[in-house]
């Protein structure tokens, strides 16, 4: 839950949800019904979609899978799968350039590894101020308003969202929907 004020609204007028990254998913019948609650009863005009720098699920998904859940994703692994997909495919500079450096990191100590035939330790956290990790928790935080546009809460209602506005200095996003 938000304890702060986002937009000089006076307390009460806010409705929040939040789990880990903050992803939206259409299976996902908590996400979905307070953002149908939100819609349909509350009558939201909008929808902001908040990420955080330093948010440790994001920076869980900028890291090879731990070797105990290859074959047997746990929940955490699972839920961030898609930012991990959003890792793995963007074309951002900032998270190209990291993601190939890790590439060639996590070879050679595999190799090493391999080697010795001893356990290498795991890859640090990207740093708070590491391009990259801003970049993907941005990216996250656009990837969401998509989903929440396209979703069928949304689609019902309104046909296309009007207005989407995602600052670049925060991990914020506003979805306007009417």
């Amino acid at each position: 839950m938000l304890s702060f004020n986002v937009d000089g609204d006076e307390p009460g007028t806010l409705f929040t949800s939040g789990n880990v990254t903050n992803q939206f998913h259409e299976h996902d019948l908590n996400s979905k019904a307070v953002l149908a609650y939100a819609v349909d009863v509350l009558k939201i005009k909008r929808v902001i979609v908040m990420g955080h720098y330093g948010c440790g699920g994001v920076a869980a998904a900028t890291l090879p899978v731990p070797e105990s859940e290859v074959d047997n994703l746990g929940p955490v692994q699972d839920w961030i799968a898609p930012i991990r997909g959003i890792y793995d495919t963007s074309e951002r500079p900032e998270i190209v350039r990291h993601r190939k450096t890790h590439k060639i990191k996590v070879e050679l100590e595999s190799k090493e590894q391999w080697a010795r035939e001893v356990a290498a330790p795991p890859p640090p956290q990207p740093h708070l101020h590491d391009p990259a990790f801003r970049a993907l928790v941005e990216e996250n935080v656009k990837a969401n308003v998509q989903r929440i546009a396209r979703s069928a809460v949304i689609s019902n209602v309104r046909p296309i969202p009007s207005h989407t506005h995602t600052p670049t200095h925060r991990s914020l996003a506003l979805l306007h929907t009417h």
